[in-house]
């Protein structure tokens, strides 16, 4: 066994270094961004004859991933997916957990035949690749991000093959066949994103560069530029024919056509530099990856230094993405680890030490490999963090019920119980929503919306967020005036409901409440539950939260009401001068089914020991009964008053095992100091 073991521990320990990143993986199996569904709804229109459209009867293209449309319009056919558009989700992160160990191995293949990295420090790379956040929490996200990533390293290898053969032959057929293959595969990347562009670029820049400086060409070497020419070419063609315009709609709605400074700093600053941090920190990656390059001769490693810096540069030009995880920069993370374990090889060599191959040091070593490892994993949740995501690690919360993975399964549900087909829905979270309620669908955002898309913009509307990158720079429609273009087009289309997402867009409630005076439906999600405004037109839709509605009765048991403002059921604050104990009480107008209750904020000052949060229900036989209790901790109030720390707790939110019927809702608070709450919601139905 131990002769087995040696001749093969490469493969074993490549097997190895697959099972942690699929234990990685697996921490984010429950993420999903919104835009996937956009692409899935394209999807399953075109499997189900209605052309690659969002909705019949428009032609808008709100993707910029064809391929991945089309990729995923083939399973939802094949599986027999039918009515079950959801799946979808799950079957993306499936294929994406299959290209991303598909890119492991072309990392290890790339590292070995043209870095030519000794087997340990390869399989150390990997091991940095598969413990890495960005691309575990894009290998199941639901998005094209990993296949591209596995494409783009397999036109790498396919180019470094076609290099390495046309220096031994000119127009040999290895040649032919090495040049016809990458030309496909970056034929393939052209179609997976709209910015796959830049890759083709960088490769053809360094093809004309080496051809130029050699002075030859042959008709071996062009199948690497016509063919990816070629394909982009008929695609433009056939866009402009289906579509009408020459790029993505997205492009028109959200992009700002002019480069600026600020957004190439910022984006150094809130977007490279943090992802940088999640592989060890800038000064530890450039210095490393200069290593490198100084170092290594091969011009393989500075090709591949000259792919990602390239790319890093497009991304500070472009300002990055809005969504979690670093997106853009993920297709060049397994080179730019390539690079800087490469430069650590070097630097480890500098030190002109001999270490013996004793088994203690190759248990030291591996130990050291781990820890590094473990470190990258951690910085992938904190990388979490870091984006406030609505997220927790999938094994917090293990299910298999894909309508708990999908975002907004209850929102749509809840659309579909109280629309009929012929319902409009404006939205500006325009992905799961439609694609699971198959309703016609109003994007406020403009994304799927051509009408929105191409309207004049005034330039003081586009706003700079820090941290947001590229997306940062996008016109606010829903911070709009009521009489502004945008406002009166989504108006003028009389939508049944408008769903919207004030809870955590703060900017947005002055916009929800002019909204909800309207002659529709006012649908408000905190992504945890969500509340129906009910328009002064009269409407027969559910109420939910049943804490403010109607003829709810509240009242309070302080006699100090000088810091109270609002409905603290309706997202108001009251404060108790109340020093030991105190309680706040809806009524409701008539018994609900209640299933969860939210809080914002709530808590003692001074100290929170002995302190005590208890949510009681007043049951149909006027008995109030305890539901849930919080010991020693506030809500999302972490600082006292006079600057010491409390424990706390972030947003709580509290789901019954069982819905219970209730006329009524008492928080009690004992402490030892003043009392607060905000924004308590009683969420139920009749």
């Amino acid at each position: 066994m131990r002769r087995w073991v040696a001749a093969h521990w490469t493969p074993i320990a490549f097997a190895v270094i697959v099972l942690v990143f699929l234990a990685n993986a697996f921490i984010y199996f429950g993420f999903a961004e919104d835009d996937a569904g956009i692409v899935f709804r394209y999807a399953v229109n075109l499997a189900e004859g209605r052309g690659l459209v969002f909705q019949p009867g428009e032609r808008v293209e709100a993707f910029s991933n064809f391929g991945y449309v089309i990729l995923m319009s083939i399973a939802y056919r094949v599986l027999g997916l039918a009515g079950r558009p959801e799946v979808l989700l799950v079957v993306s992160k499936f294929v994406g957990l299959i290209c991303s160990v598909a890119g492991l191995w072309l990392t290890y293949a790339i590292a070995t035949r043209f870095i030519r990295l000794e087997s340990q420090w390869t399989l150390f790379a990997c091991l940095m690749v598969a413990a890495s956040g960005p691309f575990a929490m894009w290998s199941v996200g639901g998005l094209e991000t990993n296949i591209v990533l596995c494409v783009l390293l397999a036109s790498l290898y396919l180019y470094l093959s076609y290099l390495e053969r046309r220096l031994q032959s000119r127009e040999g057929r290895n040649v032919v066949r090495a040049a016809f293959l990458c030309g496909v595969s970056l034929s393939v990347l052209t179609l997976l994103r709209a910015d796959a562009f830049v890759f083709v670029a960088i490769i053809g820049a360094h093809w004309l560069f080496s051809r130029l400086r050699s002075r030859e060409v042959c008709k071996a070497d062009w199948p690497i530029l016509v063919l990816p020419a070629l394909t982009a070419l008929s695609y433009e063609v056939w866009r402009l024919w289906y579509y009408g315009y020459p790029l993505p709609n997205s492009y028109y709605a959200k992009v700002q056509p002019v480069l600026s400074l600020a957004l190439v700093v910022d984006t150094l600053q809130y977007y490279l530099e943090p992802y940088l941090h999640t592989l060890g920190g800038t000064g530890f990656v450039f210095g490393l990856a200069a290593i490198c390059v100084y170092k290594d001769e091969k011009h393989a490693s500075r090709f591949l230094a000259f792919v990602c810096a390239t790319d890093i540069a497009y991304v500070l030009l472009v300002g990055g993405d809005w969504m979690a995880g670093y997106r853009f920069l993920v297709p060049v993370l397994p080179i730019l680890l390539l690079l800087i374990v490469n430069g650590a090889r070097y630097a480890v060599q500098g030190l002109s030490v001999e270490f013996a191959k004793t088994t203690a040091v190759t248990i030291l070593s591996v130990c050291i490999a781990i820890l590094l490892a473990a470190q990258q994993i951690h910085e992938g949740l904190g990388m979490m963090r870091r984006w406030r995501k609505n997220f927790w690690p999938w094994y917090a919360q293990p299910t298999f019920d894909v309508k708990e993975m999908v975002p907004y399964w209850d929102i749509s549900t809840w659309l579909r119980e109280h629309s009929d087909d012929s319902a409009l829905v404006a939205t500006h979270q325009a992905g799961f929503i439609p694609l699971l309620t198959g309703l016609r669908t109003i994007d406020t955002g403009g994304l799927a919306n051509a009408a929105l898309a191409h309207m004049p913009k005034d330039p003081e509307a586009f706003v700079w967020k820090k941290g947001r990158g590229r997306a940062g720079v996008v016109y606010r429609l829903l911070e709009s005036p009521a009489s502004s273009p945008q406002q009166t087009y989504i108006l003028e289309q009389r939508p049944d409901l408008y769903v919207i997402f004030s809870r955590w867009n703060k900017e947005w409630t002055n916009t929800a409440q002019y909204l909800a005076a309207g002659e529709y439906v006012l649908l408000e999600s905190n992504l945890y539950g969500f509340d129906i405004y009910v328009p002064t037109g009269g409407t027969d839709k559910v109420l939910v939260n049943v804490a403010a509605f109607g003829n709810a009765s509240t009242s309070y048991s302080d006699d100090d009401p000088s810091g109270t403002s609002g409905n603290v059921f309706d997202g108001g604050t009251w404060t108790s001068g109340c020093n030991s104990e105190a309680w706040i009480q809806s009524i409701f107008d008539q018994p609900y089914v209640v299933e969860r209750i939210t809080v914002e904020v709530a808590g003692t000052d001074i100290i929170t020991d002995d302190s005590l949060i208890e949510f009681l229900l007043l049951d149909p036989d006027d008995h109030f009964m305890t539901v849930g209790t919080l010991r020693e901790t506030n809500v999302n109030w972490a600082t006292a008053s006079d600057g010491g720390a409390l424990n706390s707790v972030s947003d709580y939110q509290l789901r019954l095992p069982e819905p219970v019927m209730a006329k009524g809702f008492r928080m009690n608070l004992k402490g030892h100091g003043w009392f607060v709450a905000k924004d308590v919601r009683v969420l139920g139905r009749e």
